[in-house]
C-alpha cells in the first residue's frame, strides 16, 4: 500500500483532473500534472460504473496500489498521477495488469 504521504489530498485531485495530462492503454487511464513537489504523489480511482459494489471497488483499488507501490522508486520524482480503471479487471491477471500500468507509468516523460 502507499504511504500517506504519497497519496494526493483532495485539492491535488482536483487541480490534476483539470490540468492533468491525460495517457492510457486498454485497461488504465492516467492523468499526471507536474506539482513541483520533492515526492511523487498518487491516487486510484474506480468508478461505480465499471464496478457497483464497493467491496469490488475496494478490491481491485489495492490491487492496483499495491503495483503502484512496486514500481515507486522508478517513478519520476515531483509528479502527481491519477489512476483511473477504464473497463472491468476480472478476467486480467495480475501480471497483465502489472506490465501494463507499468508501461503507462513508466512512459511518463518530464
Amino acid at each position: 500500500m502507499l504511504k500517506k504521504s504519497q497519496k494526493l489530498n483532495s485539492k491535488e485531485h482536483l487541480l490534476v483532473l483539470k490540468k492533468g495530462q491525460r495517457f492510457s492503454n486498454t485497461y488504465f487511464q492516467i492523468q499526471v500534472f507536474d506539482l513541483k513537489e520533492e515526492i511523487t504523489k498518487c491516487a486510484v480511482v474506480i468508478p461505480k460504473k465499471i464496478y457497483k459494489k464497493a467491496y469490488q471497488r475496494n478490491k481491485n483499488k489495492r490491487k492496483i496500489a499495491q503495483i503502484i507501490a512496486n514500481i515507486y522508486p522508478q517513478l519520476l520524482p515531483g509528479k502527481s498521477i491519477i489512476v483511473s480503471l477504464k473497463e472491468s479487471i476480472d478476467h486480467a491477471t495480475f501480471e497483465e495488469l502489472s506490465s501494463s500500468l507499468t508501461i503507462l507509468l513508466l512512459s511518463i516523460k518530464n
